[in-house]
């Protein structure tokens, strides 16, 4: 395979070959990265197809970044590469390297993430909260994390269970209750825990109605198939994964907790070349 530059004249070569006949990879055997001119001055992009070229050069920044504004990509595009968008153009093309993104983690996991905390037992006694989700092999997806400091409870519907007065018996039967909806995988079902819950305690049941966000975690109105993983376990799983490197500082936990996600991408994407068939929907390799 040999590319060249398209100007007349300049240099700019690159040449590779093909190693073995079905493992994909390509041994460089001589490349020339010298320009006799600016790359972004011959670049020839149609206006239709801007938004495009920008949405694939901007995807894997988006992914570390996904707040970059509009008007930094705009800069960042024309400064590196010389294509020139306006706002809207950037901004179509960050919309449409957010969906790429979107598009490939449900793909490759499952639609239902577990949040959950764990206090620090090292120098600095704050929390980490976690966000993961299970893969198509039904492994731990870590998906995001952060150090706060501490875990404060939100004064929610359920704060009911938490008043002064409120025996352990009405706990835990609302709790039953709110089970018995959660898990009800018929709409009748919900409808019939749900008329229990309100006639049980009116006020959390009103909550659930109109403060709830109810598709969000009742498994017969969620949108997507939830594969009956409803519980906990998942973010569990993340606290005891981080049980060693939850004794260190700030600085130690992080960095150790990259090299321990790394290595698990790393072995997940190895064992990935030795399956035979489809596990799950099919997982891209990027």
């Amino acid at each position: 395979m040999i590319v060249k530059c398209c100007v007349d004249g300049c240099p700019w070569e690159i040449s590779a070959y093909g190693v073995g006949e079905n493992n994909g990879f390509l041994v460089v055997r001589r490349f020339n990265y010298e320009h006799l001119h600016y790359a972004q001055d011959n670049l020839v992009v149609p206006q239709r197809k801007r938004c495009k070229l920008a949405s694939a050069v901007i995807i894997d920044e988006l992914i570390s970044c996904m707040h970059k504004a509009p008007n930094d990509i705009r800069r960042d595009l024309e400064r590196e590469y010389g294509l020139r968008l306006n706002y809207q153009q950037a901004y179509r093309a960050k919309e449409k390297a957010l969906e790429k993104i979107m598009r490939r983690f449900l793909k490759g996991g499952r639609p239902v993430l577990y949040v959950d905390g764990c206090h620090l037992s090292g120098p600095y006694k704050g929390t980490l909260l976690g966000a993961q989700a299970y893969d198509a092999d039904n492994e731990l997806f870590p998906l995001a994390y952060a150090i706060v400091g501490g875990e404060t409870r939100l004064m929610t519907g359920h704060g009911f269970l938490g008043k002064e007065g409120t025996s352990g018996q009405t706990k835990e039967v609302a709790l039953k209750l709110l089970d018995s909806i959660a898990y009800a995988r018929l709409d009748r079902d919900f409808d019939c825990s749900m008329e229990k819950l309100m006639a049980f305690c009116p006020e959390l049941g009103q909550w659930l109605q109109t403060n709830g966000d109810i598709e969000r975690w009742a498994q017969s109105k969620f949108p997507y198939k939830r594969w009956d993983n409803i519980t906990t376990n998942l973010a569990e799983s993340f606290n005891a994964w981080l049980v060693g490197e939850r004794k260190h500082n700030i600085a130690v936990l992080i960095h150790e907790h990259r090299e321990k996600l790394a290595n698990k991408m790393y072995h997940s994407k190895e064992a990935m070349t030795n399956w035979s068939n489809g596990v799950g929907p099919n997982i891209e390799e990027s």
